[in-house]
């Protein structure tokens, strides 16, 4: 990468990664006041709607935020051909999910889900307003502005209307309310950061070659909507609402914090990679660098959250929720695999083999109709289990992907991870015993839980020192000297400089 470049990715790792923590804190917050709040069927209803809206989505769409990204040239015909496209189909497919929610009683056998479907449908319109805005945002690499556009709208849209509406007892329109609102903002506001011509343009010469792209990429995130919502669909129609909710809460447990986060990464990592793809070498090692820090923090942090997942439950959401306590532990365990495929999907789409993507997606889609087929006996825990299986399998794919690509080899893929599962065995067993020693104490649930995040930070940072790992080692120490613009002749430069070197062992 040029200097340039990788200031820019380096400054849109920190504001999105910033962003995305303090929105992820927020979730927290706002999902332990909402259970309190709400029954467990209300979280069931909206993740059945959602369900629904995401099998349009991709389509109302057409991968044109992703087409604007990646096009080398862009001219401003191709601006408003996005903004013309987008806007038109979020509205069509509003109309379309108006017309056929009733249809959905047929998939669910609830027809409370219905009126619910209706509503959350205005997503879509509200999406074709700033799909554009927020896609140039991101192809400028203007991070900084998109995360003060996102914390705003989640303070206003869930913690002020979601939670004031759940209060007034407005029940699951609570949770719609809340999702409405804060889109609509991030509507309003990324608009008003970064302005673009707003008249509409008919022409097939501009909507031709953002299709080309956008339609492989639509059709992609398709099947990778089914590979991920069939367990939903499936507990949805044969245990109803509460199972669902049961199900659905223990998933957003885990994925929430650290999905944003791989998500806040993997949406700077993409303008960046794209403009890379020509230059093999050097994007095989940015992909080595990612996968090697990220698993390094991600894998250890789910399994801790699988060893504690009877305090994460209990304490974030209450007694009533103790049967999903089983499900955290086996989602837990797949979260990782999910994230970290992200940035194998992301070397797809910046080199646009998108053709492969779509045949490992396909497989990815079967697998998961046969393993849900052959654990459905076993209830929810199977539905989970089978998710965990066909995680692990795509993993497996997505390596032999990267090595047709990127010329990367299995061993290499294996090495990058070898660090980050050595360090997560050793965590989760320090945080176990931590809470088998509290538990024998008769220690609060809150007590132990916090316990576990120390012991767990703790030994992070210890096992970070032990390690043998030089490459990791000084990748983080070049993130601290960069991140805090370290000057060596101040006093707290000198300070985080001889941290960062003792780290790296320079």
């Amino acid at each position: 990468m040029s200097k340039n470049l990788t200031s820019k990715t380096v400054s849109g790792i920190q504001w999105s990664t910033a962003s995305t923590i303090t929105t992820s804190l927020m979730q927290i917050i706002y999902t332990a006041i909402m259970a309190r709040l709400l029954d467990p069927a209300a979280f069931g209803l909206v993740a059945l709607s959602g369900v629904v809206l995401r099998f349009a989505s991709y389509f109302a769409q057409m991968g044109m935020s992703q087409a604007l990204i990646q096009k080398e040239q862009l001219s401003k015909e191709d601006i408003r051909s996005a903004f013309t496209s987008s806007l038109f189909l979020g509205i069509i497919f509003f109309a379309i999910m108006w017309l056929i929610a009733p249809l959905s009683i047929y998939i669910f056998k609830n027809e409370e889900v219905i009126p619910v479907i209706r509503v959350m449908a205005l997503s879509f319109v509200i999406s074709g307003l700033s799909s554009t805005s927020v896609s140039l945002l991101r192809r400028e690499m203007r991070f900084k502005n998109m995360a003060v556009v996102e914390i705003s709208a989640y303070v206003i849209g869930y913690i002020g209307i979601g939670i004031t509406s759940a209060y007034m007892g407005m029940g699951v329109w609570s949770l719609v309310y809340a999702s409405l609102s804060s889109a609509f903002i991030v509507a309003i506001l990324s608009y008003a950061t970064v302005r673009h011509n707003i008249a509409f343009l008919f022409s097939w010469v501009h909507y031709k070659p953002l299709l080309a792209f956008g339609g492989r990429v639509s059709f992609i995130s398709f099947l990778e909507f089914l590979g991920g919502n069939l367990d939903t669909i499936l507990i949805g129609r044969l245990m109803g609402a509460s199972a669902l909710g049961l199900y659905n809460r223990a998933y957003m447990l885990v994925n929430l914090p650290i999905h944003s986060i791989t998500v806040s990464i993997s949406r700077v990592l993409f303008p960046a990679f794209s403009r890379l793809q020509s230059e093999t070498a050097r994007l095989r090692k940015a992909y080595v660098t990612v996968i090697s820090l990220a698993a390094y923090f991600i894998i250890p942090a789910c399994v801790g959250a699988a060893v504690a997942s009877e305090q994460i439950v209990l304490v974030v959401l209450g007694d009533k929720w103790t049967a999903a306590i089983p499900l955290l532990q086996i989602l837990a365990l797949a979260i990782p695999l999910l994230l970290l495929n992200h940035f194998a999907g992301i070397i797809c789409e910046a080199t646009n083999t998108l053709n492969i993507k779509a045949v490992l997606q396909i497989g990815s889609v079967t697998a998961m109709v046969i393993l849900l087929y052959l654990l459905k006996g076993f209830g929810v825990t199977g539905f989970a289990t089978a998710f965990l299986l066909s995680v692990f399998f795509r993993t497996i794919a997505y390596a032999f992907v990267t090595r047709k690509v990127l010329g990367l080899r299995l061993k290499a893929v294996l090495k990058a991870y070898a660090p980050a599962t050595g360090t997560a065995i050793i965590t989760g067993g320090a945080i176990y015993l931590a809470a088998y020693g509290l538990k024998n104490l008769n220690m609060p649930q809150l007590v132990i839980l916090i316990a576990e995040a120390v012991v767990g930070f703790l030994m992070l940072v210890l096992l970070l020192f032990m390690s043998p790992n030089k490459h990791i080692k000084s990748e983080i120490y070049y993130r601290i000297t960069n991140t805090f613009n370290i000057n060596e002749t101040s006093f707290k430069g000198k300070i985080l400089l001889r941290v960062s070197s003792l780290l790296a062992m320079k």
